[in-house]
């Protein structure tokens, strides 16, 4: 068993540290951005999509959304060990940014359903909900889906 003196810390980032005898997180740059915004914010986007392994989209950046912008608890879910936009916010979030391909939309809403975290009525709920503009390409999408 260690004593408290045995524990050693790792500097992670300017102000954040890890205990230095467990092995880092391959999600690391998504924890110390959370910590940096707040407990209230919420990993989003293209961050939320690659943690929810939906597609091979690879972020450029971490995104968040800040505690400012509130979210329906329907919204947010928990991803190993971080609060994260619930499938079909992702989903429709990435649709939304423009980003990503509609082949990464199709595998995003592909992999969602197969893994039952999200159903044809979440998206089309979440997406009239954010964008109306978005709903379309839902539908596109859903449709494309079923096929």
């Amino acid at each position: 068993m260690l004593a408290p003196a045995d524990f050693r810390f790792s500097r992670a980032q300017r102000g954040i540290y890890r205990l230095a005898q467990f092995p880092g997180s391959p999600y690391e740059d998504l924890f110390i951005a959370w910590l940096k915004t707040g407990s209230d914010a919420v990993i989003s986007h293209e961050s939320a999509h690659n943690l929810c392994k939906f597609s091979d989209m690879l972020p450029g950046e971490v995104q968040v959304i800040m505690p400012i912008n509130r979210l329906n608890p329907d919204e947010v879910t928990r991803r190993e060990g971080l609060p994260v936009t619930s499938a079909a916010r992702t989903i429709v979030d990435v649709v939304t940014s423009g980003v990503a391909g509609e082949h990464i939309c199709q595998a995003a809403v592909h992999d969602a359903i197969q893994q039952g975290l999200v159903s044809r009525a979440d998206l089309l709920s979440m997406a009239s909900r954010r964008n109306r503009k978005i709903l379309p390409l839902i539908e596109n999408i859903l449709d494309s889906e079923i096929k």
